[in-house]
């Protein structure tokens, strides 16, 4: 039996993979326990991955402690509950995945592979965080694991939320609803592209100009979470090209290129962008973007902010052609490898 559950979705959502308990066929719901109610709510930004009618998901972890903090260092992954031949819990899951419908308004249900439930124990108060999406939770500690790195995931935490004990009046009667803030923990970058010609002509005059690729040089993608404190570990630093992009002709006015972009947040973008004019490459190492600063006509590094999106634009200057001037032409030949001389060591 699925069980159904209210979700406020403001927007920038991504589209998910599975987790390791997507199972379908679930058990009927226990007499002896009271399931946790929970609410969904994403942080708004000013670009949205997953446009509406996109299925997305989440894994959601549960941990148990007796005062008002939780402590996640007890955290015990339990994939499954066990409900007994006369429909009694006798084990509770710790975690499950979700999946729901993108919507801004209104509201729609997020479906729970499983349900979590309060402990049966007296005093036993509960506390779920969440990740999306929806990722495996580690065999020890309090961690959910990527196993997507292409830049394309749009990573959120939810921190803790107490959600009390099955004895609460409001959590008894199933009225009480918990919500889960989502926040955004990479940086997301868009780009465009326009090319502006010299009037008259100029050096690419007549001939097709097309974007080859554009690489984000210390780039970083998420690993993995701690669903305790929403500390990421990042993969290691790397140039990383911008997926999405084909070789298609730049136009005069600036088109967005590729896929939404996320990454670590950092302190500039630094880019490496390839062009092509009439099939010949043309390589812009090092391009760095700059933002307006404080002062009138100053300019600053674009940094990388967490939870904000960034749109480029790159703009491609053709050169100018110099009529009187004579061009220099150069060919390339490289000297073949020469055998050199032979060594040997005794140890």
């Amino acid at each position: 039996m699925k069980t159904k559950m209210s979700v406020a979705l403001l927007t920038l959502l991504i589209a998910a993979g599975c987790s390791e308990n997507d199972q379908i066929n679930l058990p009927e719901a226990p007499v002896n326990a009271v399931p946790i109610n929970l609410g969904q709510q994403v942080k708004a930004v000013s670009r949205a991955v997953a446009a509406d009618g996109v299925n997305v998901s989440a894994t959601l972890l549960m941990c148990d402690g007796s005062g008002s903090e939780a402590d996640w260092s007890k955290f015990v992954k339990v994939e499954k509950n066990a409900i007994d031949e006369s429909n009694q819990l006798t084990s509770r899951a710790s975690i499950s995945a979700a999946s729901f419908t993108v919507a801004a308004t209104p509201a729609n249900d997020i479906s729970l592979n499983q349900l979590l439930y309060y402990s049966l124990s007296d005093g036993v108060k509960s506390f779920i965080a969440a990740v999306s999406p929806a990722g495996k939770v580690a065999d020890s500690g309090a961690s959910v694991n990527f196993n997507q790195e292409d830049g394309t995931q749009d990573v959120m935490w939810a921190s803790t939320v107490s959600v009390g004990s099955a004895k609460d009046e409001t959590n008894a009667d199933g009225t009480a609803k918990y919500n889960l803030a989502f926040t955004h923990k990479t940086t997301q970058l868009n780009f465009a592209v326009g090319l502006t010609r010299v009037q008259g002509g100029g050096e690419w005059q007549n001939k097709k100009v097309a974007l080859k690729s554009i690489a984000v040089q210390k780039a970083s993608v998420p690993q993995a979470i701690n669903v305790a404190n929403g500390d990421i570990t990042w993969s290691t630093p790397v140039t990383f090209k911008v997926p999405g992009i084909s070789e298609a002709a730049i136009a005069a006015t600036a088109t967005e290129v590729g896929e939404a972009f996320m990454i670590n947040p950092y302190t500039e973008v630094i880019l490496d962008v390839v062009i092509t004019v009439d099939g010949a490459e043309k390589i812009f190492n090092n391009v760095r973007v700059t933002t307006d600063g404080e002062d009138a006509g100053a300019k600053i590094d674009l940094a990388r902010e967490e939870g904000k999106s960034h749109k480029i634009t790159l703009t491609i200057q053709e050169p100018a052609n110099a009529d009187t001037a004579v061009t220099i032409k150069t060919t390339a030949t490289v000297k073949p490898w020469q055998q050199g001389a032979s060594g040997s060591a005794d140890l």
